[in-house]
């Protein structure tokens, strides 16, 4: 799948497994399908929608900006919720950011050349942070 750009459009785009990407808004207008995708906005207020989130089969959150964290707590807290399924970052994602993203739960990044230039890091093996 290619970079989701911040002002796409959600509807019709398909995720990593061919499945419906709908936005966080859709998917709850649509009746919270279980065999979806759900684009979220990293910078949204979340707290509402952890739980029944779970439900669905992959989520990608938006990364608004490499300084902004709050992608972070969402996949931690979403992880905390039970969800088990894929977790992407899109967005701005730094390559070097890639270990701290497994830390809260991402699962990969949409931008497959991020993933692969991250998988080429060096890898530590113990979290100092």
């Amino acid at each position: 799948m290619d970079r989701l750009e911040r002002g796409d459009g959600a509807a019709g785009v398909l995720a990593s497994e061919g499945l419906p990407m709908l936005t966080l808004e859709e998917w709850i207008t649509a009746g919270r399908p279980a065999q979806v995708a759900v684009r979220l906005a990293g910078d949204a207020d979340l707290d509402d929608h952890y739980a029944e989130l779970t439900r669905a089969r992959e989520l990608v959150i938006e990364m608004p900006a490499f300084v902004d964290g709050r992608a972070f707590s969402h996949a931690r807290k979403l992880r905390a919720a039970g969800f088990t399924g894929d977790l992407l970052a899109a967005g701005d994602v730094l390559p070097d950011q890639w270990q701290f993203l497994q830390r809260v739960g991402f699962t990969g990044l949409v931008d497959k050349a991020s993933e692969q230039a991250a998988g080429k890091l060096i890898r530590f093996s113990t979290s100092y942070q």
